[in-house]
């Protein structure tokens, strides 16, 4: 069985945050159980950075959160670094604008997320060879500091999901590009989680994120820090924090294909608050993105009915080009001042509307497809 620790924070005042981290660390084991042996060992914490939005916005891992982990780490007097890498913009600007300037300040070092370095993934389904950052593969011991939210395309992020800002820059909407299918991408996603294997992964669900995540959903309060030394057995009690059905996701389709577990809840050991307490009924998913039923034929020419494509708002775009710089397939282009979306090379993978900072990209899908997406949640 994976332990994993639930347990209840009401608010990021630090006391509070500090109070249930220990708590949640201690019911696993203590924090000396996930240290390197070496005392000279790097750590590296690994939050959430998609953008440099303000705490609020529920885009990031929260600085409190980091904080606390920071503070417990270095009371062990670990050497530890912190950075990830965004989809555009330079990371510790990145990880300043999101309010982590006071865990750099503590003694934190800022990790090198801009280097990168080939990190070979033995057990590789779809590549064994990931274009890391070097601070992923000189560390000892990697920190998933993940957010709980919805995601478009994967419906779920946290602490598997997290590590996919290992890969630098631009190289991520290029995986997209060469991975458009949404299963075969969560299996990608699994061979970075295999080359890393953080030792022990956090998901700030104290204020989470409902709706159109990764970045435009909107912040939900779950109240909880969820705390395990296996990411895959974190996400399993996250997902039933929020009510969503593990076989639902992808990753944990193709972790069940691998027999790379946990994949299953059966397989966790639930320690910390019951989850009567913390679960969340309603909590409401990302539009739907792929909808798989019926005859693989019947499916081709539904598929502008049942996939959720960028809609732009004219209102809102600031025709800055970010959406255009990252998208992998090249199907947005300027026209006229306005960018305009081509669907027939759109491979639906939302970058854009990840790095929109205007929240100017919406989703949006038929009947049919919103329909088809309440019957994957419930059945």
């Amino acid at each position: 069985m994976y332990k994993v620790a639930v347990v209840k924070c009401g608010s990021y005042d630090s006391s509070e945050v500090m109070e249930s981290l220990n708590r949640a660390l201690a019911l696993i084991g203590g924090i000396d159980t996930f240290l390197p042996a070496s005392s000279s060992g790097t750590i590296l914490l690994k939050p959430n950075l998609l953008a440099g939005e303000p705490p609020e916005k529920a885009v990031t891992t929260h600085p409190s959160v980091m904080q606390a982990i920071a503070t417990t780490l270095l009371q062990k007097e670990c050497q530890v670094q912190m950075g990830d890498s965004p989809g555009l913009g330079d990371p510790f600007k990145t990880a300043v604008k999101s309010g982590l300037q006071p865990v750099y300040d503590l003694g934190v070092l800022p990790a090198d997320f801009e280097t990168v370095v080939e990190m070979h993934s033995p057990d590789g389904r779809v590549s064994r060879r990931l274009p890391t950052a070097a601070a992923v593969a000189g560390a000892d011991l990697v920190v998933s500091c993940a957010k709980l939210k919805t995601h478009a395309l994967q419906i779920y992020t946290g602490g598997v999901k997290n590590l996919y800002g290992c890969l630098v820059g631009l190289n991520k909407a290029k995986q997209h590009f060469r991975y458009p299918d949404r299963d075969v991408f969560a299996d990608f996603l699994l061979d970075i989680y295999t080359a890393v294997m953080p030792g022990l992964t956090i998901i700030d669900g104290i204020m989470a994120m409902e709706g159109n995540g990764p970045r435009t959903g909107t912040p939900r309060k779950a109240g909880v820090l969820i705390v395990s030394g296996n990411a895959l057995a974190a996400d399993l009690a996250a997902l039933q924090v929020i009510g969503f059905f593990p076989n639902k996701i992808p990753i944990f389709r193709a972790a069940k294909k691998r027999n790379l577990r946990p994949f299953s809840i059966d397989e966790i050991q639930w320690l910390g608050d019951d989850l009567a307490d913390v679960q969340i009924q309603d909590f409401v998913p990302a539009v739907t993105t792929r909808v798989s039923f019926g005859p693989q034929l019947l499916q081709r020419p539904l598929r502008n009915l049942l996939i959720a494509y960028p809609d732009i708002n004219a209102t809102r775009c600031q025709s800055c080009g970010a959406c255009m710089k990252i998208c992998p397939a090249k199907a947005l282009k300027m026209v006229g001042g306005q960018v305009r979306l081509s669907r027939s090379k759109c491979i639906t993978c939302y970058c854009c509307h990840e790095a929109c900072t205007y929240g100017a990209i919406d989703l949006h899908c038929g009947v049919l497809g919103r329909t088809a997406a309440k019957l994957m949640r419930t059945e």
